[in-house]
């Protein structure tokens, strides 16, 4: 039996003329069946490339709305189960974050015969390349909180107003446009997550007590994205400066600090006014670690040599395709 079956997005058929989205466009897909009565209809069942349900990994996700504390994106299977539901959903709405020629399917039993309809759809998305230097690590009062100098001595990854610690830096180039005249645009994002950030700090005379944060860095306060980086902004640059202070209650501070900074990017004209989200394009791995002691009441703070570490993961310019998340906002972070 022909049964009348197609996968139509926008409430459009998908052919030649509008098979071309954007990495970060909402996919609004509809199986439509014309025809046939839906109790004839009596299972449904989507096959999106990319949805595994996953809580970390997919690149098909039905949301992502991060915030300074949560980013956690919803996977296809945990809301509606759009890929094992046999109670009958005709629609499939979510976003892909990597780009790929991807074919979505819908089998569907109508009059207890199985049918499975298919649609290919290019996703495009733009070519980005992240690069950083760094400073230089010290234990003084050479360092500034933003603009401001410290008046203590604090253990620190370069400074906001000399030498950053790190300098991240962008280029974004999108794709040409297509056979159908779709030109990409969008803005720039920068996101830094941390992950197993530890300070240890030893009183005088006393245990050595160790913080560990871990989550999304928003800087000196609960911002997202970086706080010199909004959305829209198209930065092409980003500083950080990570420090930890140093009282004179304290023997030893040390610091190990480990992040990953992400170059994200949402398109600003996807076709038929679609709703977009924020995508990553590249990631880059780095860390530092040093210790300072106190040597008071004669020599005062200094910077343990044999403890730095400089940034040198081999993971940096990584091409990233799953959304960064977190479930924390890592405040406990000095810039």
């Amino acid at each position: 039996m022909l049964i009348p079956d197609s996968i139509q997005r926008d409430a459009m058929p998908i052919n030649s003329t509008n098979n071309t989205v954007c990495v970060g466009q909402q996919m609004n897909m509809t199986n439509i069946i014309t025809g046939v009565p839906t109790t004839a209809i009596t299972y449904w069942k989507w096959s999106i490339p990319g949805a595994n349900g996953s809580t970390t990994s997919d690149t098909a996700i039905y949301g992502y709305a991060p915030t300074a504390q949560n980013s956690n994106y919803t996977n296809l299977v945990t809301p509606t189960n759009y890929l094992t539901n046999s109670t009958g959903i005709p629609f499939c709405n979510f976003y892909w974050t990597a780009p790929g020629t991807n074919q979505v399917s819908c089998t569907t039993v109508i009059y207890g015969q199985t049918n499975t309809v298919t649609a290919t759809l290019n996703v495009l998305g733009p070519n980005a390349t992240e690069s950083a230097t760094h400073g230089t690590i010290a234990a003084d009062m050479n360092f500034h909180i933003g603009s401001t100098p410290v008046t203590i001595p604090f253990l620190h990854f370069g400074d906001t107003v000399t030498t950053p610690g790190m300098t991240f830096s962008q280029t974004t180039t999108s794709p040409p446009p297509t056979a159908t005249g779709f030109t990409f645009a969008g803005t720039n994002a920068w996101v830094q997550v941390l992950t197993n950030t530890t300070v240890g700090v030893t009183p005088i005379g006393g245990t050595t007590v160790t913080k560990t944060t871990f989550g999304c860095d928003g800087g000196r306060g609960n911002n997202f994205p970086y706080p010199n980086a909004s959305v829209g902004a198209n930065t092409s640059t980003m500083e950080d400066s990570p420090g930890a202070p140093l009282t004179s209650a304290n023997y030893s501070v040390s610091r190990n600090f480990n992040a990953t900074t992400y170059v994200m990017w949402r398109c600003t004209n996807a076709p038929n006014g679609d709703a977009t989200i924020l995508v990553p394009l590249k990631s880059y791995q780095w860390n530092w670690s040093g210790t300072a002691t106190n040597g008071a009441p004669s020599a005062g703070w200094g910077l343990d040599p044999s403890t730095t570490n400089y940034p040198d993961s081999p993971n940096t310019n990584i091409a990233a395709t799953n959304e960064p998340t977190w479930a924390t906002n890592a405040a406990y972070n000095y810039h």
